[in-house]
């Protein structure tokens, strides 16, 4: 079995958007409205998408009218995603509860992301979960973004570990396929939305299943949460 493979391992790629939170709809919004405010134009959220790759300052740069106007979107950019965070980011609490006890268990953890430096930043120190990464190479570290394995690669040299110890744990195609450049195994998650990709992975729906391929335990301790809480709602019930 593909999770056969998982028990030996110790080091963890996580991607970011879609795996460890779902921040889209904060990006759609923040870059909308950068656009309109800076650029004088209202993007919909295809036209949007369609500009993904870079990260998000870079974007900006490449695909705005007024380039002198540029500079002063990405500090309107940033600006949007931390005041909005609480309300356009979704979370699954038992994340940071998973990244805890992984970390217990021995597992070095990595983030590998297409992110600008700067918004990954700004989530990570939202959602209280920056301690648990050793190392976190983001679309400002690289100069090929996934589905090429230079950001996996720069992250396991970090860590200095080798791809025969590492896992890739993501959401989508480009994740997928950098692992398999790399020859290591991936764990696909559908906990904020449902893969539409075919290929040689483990695929977990939900959070427990990925902590028993990963331990072998089947008692993830936690508590009773909603499947999806918006972060605003984590904070009003601490």
């Amino acid at each position: 079995m593909m999770t056969d493979k998982f028990s030996s391992r110790k080091v963890l790629l996580w991607d970011f958007d879609g795996t460890l939170v779902d921040t889209l709809p904060l990006v759609f919004f923040s870059l909308r409205q950068s656009f309109l405010y800076g650029d004088g134009r209202f993007l919909s959220d295809r036209e949007i998408a369609s500009m993904f790759g870079p990260p998000e300052d870079e974007l900006l740069r490449r695909y705005f009218v007024s380039s002198s106007r540029a500079e002063k979107a990405i500090e309107m950019y940033h600006t949007l995603y931390e005041e909005y965070h609480s309300l356009f980011a979704i979370y699954h609490k038992r994340i940071a509860r998973l990244l805890r006890i992984l970390s217990e268990e021995g597992y070095v953890h990595g983030i590998v992301t297409g992110k600008g430096r700067r918004s990954l930043a700004i989530s990570l120190e939202k959602l209280g979960i920056t301690a648990y990464f050793s190392v976190a190479i983001t679309g400002n570290d690289i100069e090929n973004p996934k589905p090429h394995p230079e950001s996996l690669l720069f992250a396991l040299q970090k860590i200095g570990a080798s791809p025969s110890e590492a896992i890739m744990i993501g959401d989508s195609e480009v994740d997928y396929e950098a692992a398999r450049k790399l020859g290591i195994p991936a764990a696909v998650v559908g906990w904020y939305r449902t893969p539409q990709f075919n290929g040689e992975y483990a695929f977990f729906p939900d959070i427990e299943g990925l902590y028993t391929a990963l331990t072998h335990s089947y008692r993830f301790p936690q508590d009773r949460f909603h499947q999806l809480i918006p972060v605003q709602a984590l904070w009003q019930s601490r």
